[in-house]
């Protein structure tokens, strides 16, 4: 149809066909930006919800057993303005209503200065100093205690456990120790109850974490804090992790990061509770006052010997001990023979039992000479095979890189079991001389049980033997 020449020459004409323009161009531009904010708006995620749906009183049962041991292997502070600081923001998170109500969650602080926070089963929860020490705000100890709680709520802990049928036996040596502070023969066995404990809150997959994450910043966002600082306080960690790595490597073994944290909170906030966040329980930096003057922490438990004194750092090699008569120590399902002069304990940080000659450790935790024995859970290996090698990786990721292997894996037996063993070197922390790493490996109950035997370049003909001996001494399955 053709427009009469008398309309589109009438007067204004020009001016109305502009003025549609513009306004079918303003039309686009706004289309345009609708379709750019729905496709880069983030959807709500689903809430998490617990996937383990077993009986609840087995959560409760467990984490007051395990509480108990917690309680007689690490320090319980019993200062009871920092005990009730802690519990009104722990009931703070609880009474928000998003967290399963029907676990009796209780919060106790522990002296231990690692960056740190874990509950058991059930709702026990071990807050340690380290933590209140290093937070900045009440928002960021807020974040980390709802990141656990979240962990209970949703009952990871108990999925890991049917998963991997870790419940009891095995499954549990080495998982890792809570406070390390357990030295001497006769601690050996409390040990690997200890290890058990930390074997309910330890090793979550990234989907577990995120999941804590999510859950545990609607919790905080119900309750007044902001939850993004649950995010900055992890990442503030991991940019401090060159700095000062043993109070922060546990956190990470215990919270293997998701991915970006702060992103991952941020694309949820506009469905979360809102708020001015300005929620406090009371004075943190008065909390900080009063762990900065706690009493140091007695070494040692229940009171027998402590572990071995620390070398000066970069020490001469010194001359080991090496008594001629062996004694037997019992963790968990786990025995064998050490000479009676060694130590016998654990590493709070690795969460590995040492087994360690006098001289066999330097200022700064450095291992120079001993057996390290721990449990690994393979991430991607589809064979024993690979999973032996990725142990190896994380070993090399331990040392900075700097361990390397001398020769291929080669198999062995232990305790009538199929092993492999590689033997790898690395630098000393020993003055001017290198290290033997021997790194035996077999699978236990679908991860991998693991002897690392350490010893200066110039000593290994003394301590070799003694390896050698220790480890066939071994027996897998001993109660």
């Amino acid at each position: 149809m053709e427009v009469p020449t008398a309309i589109t020459n009438a007067p204004g004409a020009g001016m109305m066909r502009r003025a549609a323009v513009v306004l079918m161009g303003f039309a686009l531009l706004g289309g345009e930006l609708l379709a750019q904010k729905q496709a880069t708006q983030q959807k709500q995620k689903p809430i998490p919800v617990a996937k383990y749906n077993g009986p609840k009183d087995k959560d409760i049962a467990v984490g007051k057993q395990y509480a108990a041991q917690v309680e007689q292997q690490m320090r319980v502070i019993p200062n009871e303005e920092l005990t009730s600081y802690i519990n009104r923001v722990g009931n703070r998170l609880v009474a928000t209503g998003m967290l399963d109500r029907d676990f009796p969650y209780t919060f106790k602080v522990v002296q231990e200065q690692s960056i740190n926070a874990f509950a058991l089963p059930g709702g026990p929860m071990f807050v340690h100093t380290g933590l209140i020490a290093a937070a900045e705000n009440e928002a960021q100890m807020a974040g980390v205690l709802a990141h656990e709680l979240s962990h209970v709520s949703l009952r990871h802990s108990m999925a890991n456990a049917k998963k991997q049928q870790t419940i009891s036996g095995l499954g549990s040596i080495g998982g890792a120790v809570l406070g390390g502070m357990f030295g001497g023969l006769g601690q050996i066995a409390a040990e690997g109850a200890q290890m058990g404990t930390q074997a309910w809150v330890m090793k979550y997959s990234r989907t577990a974490e995120s999941e804590a994450d999510l859950l545990g910043a609607y919790t905080m966002a119900k309750a007044g804090y902001n939850p993004l600082e649950l995010a900055r306080f992890f990442e503030k960690l991991e940019q401090q992790m060159g700095g000062d790595p043993g109070k922060i490597a546990q956190f990470f073994s215990d919270h293997p990061n998701p991915g970006n944290r702060t992103t991952a909170i941020e694309s949820q906030l506009a469905y979360m509770a809102p708020g001015s966040y300005t929620a406090h329980e009371g004075d943190l930096d008065s909390m900080r006052k009063l762990v900065a003057g706690l009493p140091s922490a007695p070494r040692g438990g229940s009171g027998q010997g402590a572990g071995p004194k620390a070398l000066a750092a970069n020490s001469p090699v010194p001359e080991f001990q090496i008594s001629q008569n062996y004694r037997h120590i019992n963790a968990g399902g786990l025995s064998l023979s050490v000479p009676d002069n060694w130590h016998a304990n654990g590493d709070k940080q690795s969460g590995r039992i040492m087994i360690l000659p006098e001289g066999g450790v330097l200022e700064g935790g450095a291992i120079g000479a001993g057996i390290l024995i721990g449990t690994y859970q393979p991430k991607q290996a589809q064979s024993w095979e690979q999973a032996h090698q990725e142990l190896l990786q994380s070993l090399t990721q331990q040392n900075q890189g700097k361990m390397q292997a001398e020769a291929e894996p080669q198999n062995m037996q232990i305790s009538g079991r199929n092993a492999l063993m590689s033997r790898m070197v690395s630098p000393s922390p020993y003055q001017g001389t290198k290290e033997h790493d021997y790194v035996l490996s077999t699978v236990v109950q679908n991860q991998l049980l693991y002897f690392v035997c350490v010893g200066p370049d110039s000593r290994w003909s003394q301590l070799g033997p003694v390896y050698g001996k220790v480890l066939q001494s071994v027996r897998i399955g001993a109660r």
